[in-house]
This record gives structure tokens, C-alpha cells and sequence, in this order.
């Protein structure tokens, strides 16, 4: 099996694209956890010093969501590969 070189460039593309893919996850994936335990505790210090509201859980709940919707659909993105086919 012979590959010529524009297949081969080609295919070291889609390698690297993954492997940036693979570590642009791992990145944000671990700064969304540090964000989580950073409101966490922020959460638990707004609760001793100003008690418990529905409005404290809301608008933890939105600024918690956002970023977990986000990363959400970036882990279940298909990642671009070769068109089918080729």
C-alpha cells in the first residue's frame, strides 16, 4: 500500500486536529472544574454570612449552567474528520 504525499499530509492533519481537540478538552475540563469548586465555595460562604435565598440558589444555578451547557456540547461535537469517500 502505497500513500502518496498529499493523502499522508492529509491524514498528519487530521491526527494533529485531534490531538488539539484532545487537549483543548482536557484544559477546559479541568478550569470548569476549579470555576465549580470555586463557586462552591463561594456558595457555602454567601450561605453562612447571608443565609439561604431563592434568589442566592437562582442565580448560582444560572452562573453554574452556563459554562456546564458550553462544555457540554463541545465534549459531544464530532470532531471534523476526513469527508467520506476519499
Amino acid at each position: 500500500m502505497v500513500l502518496d504525499t498529499g493523502e499522508l499530509a492529509t491524514q498528519g492533519r487530521l491526527v494533529v486536529q485531534k490531538a488539539v481537540r484532545g487537549a483543548l478538552l482536557v484544559l477546559l475540563t479541568g478550569l470548569y472544574l476549579l470555576f465549580s469548586l470555586v463557586l462552591l465555595f463561594v456558595l457555602g460562604l454567601t450561605l453562612l454570612i447571608h443565609g439561604a435565598s431563592a434568589s442566592v440558589f437562582v442565580g448560582f444555578l444560572v452562573v453554574w449552567l452556563v459554562p456546564t451547557f458550553l462544555l457540554s456540547r463541545l465534549w459531544r461535537r464530532k470532531p471534523r474528520g476526513r469527508p467520506s469517500g476519499i
